[in-house]
């Protein structure tokens, strides 16, 4: 695809894109500390939301590409 080797050459040269990220790698121990107090069962329940919600965003990221090609 293209669009995403243009999507993230964009990210990588974007600030906020860049200032996210940090956000995301700072939390990022944290979160992972929490996990890790769960059962298995919990993490995989826990995993599974992160997941769907990552999806749902992708989604999102395409129809907004379609969107724009549309128009």
């Amino acid at each position: 695809m293209d669009w995403m080797n243009d999507l993230m050459a964009l990210a990588r040269c974007t600030p906020w894109y860049q200032e996210c990220l940090e956000n995301v790698k700072a939390a990022e121990p944290g979160f992972l500390a929490i996990r890790q107090t769960l059962t298995p069962a919990q993490q995989e329940q826990l995993d599974a939301y992160l997941s769907a919600c990552e999806e749902l965003d992708h989604c999102l990221t395409l129809l907004a590409y379609q969107l724009h090609r549309e128009s």
